[in-house]
């Protein structure tokens, strides 16, 4: 991970594909894998569970289109659509 710029209200970060695998990993168990209701996820996330699973999706379709090389990251990371498949 590098961070690449900071201000006030965000961060600029690259990330490794792996890094985005332990991400994308780490936001299915917290959707999918934990056995907790929506408002203890939530209180214990700081976001809502519909926030995460979006987060999720885009992630997990930012590593689908690296894996199979369809476009350079910098070309389309600031399109991606919300509709991606998890995996």
């Amino acid at each position: 991970m590098q961070i690449i710029s900071t201000k006030t209200n965000s961060v600029e970060i690259k990330f490794s594909v792996e890094e985005l695998v332990i991400i994308n990993n780490s936001l299915n168990e917290i959707c999918y894998g934990i056995d907790m209701d929506e408002s203890e996820i939530s209180s214990r996330v700081g976001a809502e569970l519909g926030e995460i699973d979006n987060l999720l999706k885009e992630i997990s379709h930012t590593i689908e289109r690296l894996e199979t090389g369809k476009d350079k990251a910098d070309e389309w990371s600031d399109r991606l659509p919300k509709y991606a498949l998890v995996k």
